[in-house]
């Protein structure tokens, strides 16, 4: 059947291609979203502990070599701003972490989704129009997961914390 000069099964298939290359995008945001959070706490902590065991050995320098005082008592202020900078961007992560988890599953499920419907797996195999299906079944993913963020956002907001 032609629709407007083209196939209509070709126009539903370049439809279809479009909606699922939408879903992977998201999907990849959500793993890029998580995945800087894990790296960006990773980070902080490293240099949270190594700034701070770095002013305890600044302290035993000083008292074993000849390091100025007022040098000492930089670099010890210099690596106590580094600490507080450091956790305070951990804390800034941990605020967030619920989103983190909203992106998470949701990622998951959504690539579980697709898989599933790749290979016709259950619940695709019986489906009279899987891909209907799998919009059906994908915009659900997508809209529990937007429901945790905005539930989550709007506590955070409530709380302060």
């Amino acid at each position: 059947m032609e629709v407007g000069g083209q196939d209509h099964d070709n126009v539903a298939s370049a439809a279809q291609q479009q909606y699922l290359a939408r879903v992977k995008k998201r999907v990849r945001r959500a793993d890029l979203a998580v995945l800087s959070r894990l790296v960006g706490l990773q980070t902080a902590w490293g240099v949270a502990l190594l700034a701070g065991a770095a002013v305890s050995l600044v302290q035993a320098i000083e008292s074993a070599t000849a390091l100025s005082a007022n040098g000492a008592r930089w670099i010890t202020a210099l690596l106590g701003f580094v600490v507080v900078v450091a956790q305070g961007a951990t804390q800034l992560l941990a605020r967030t972490s619920g989103v983190v988890t909203a992106d998470d599953e949701m990622r998951r499920n959504l690539a579980r989704e697709r898989r599933l419907f790749e290979c016709g797996g259950a619940p695709y195999g019986d489906a009279v129009d899987p891909f209907a299906l799998f919009v059906e079944r994908a915009e659900a993913e997508l809209a529990k997961h937007d429901g945790h963020v905005a539930a989550y956002s709007a506590a955070l907001l409530r709380n302060g914390s």
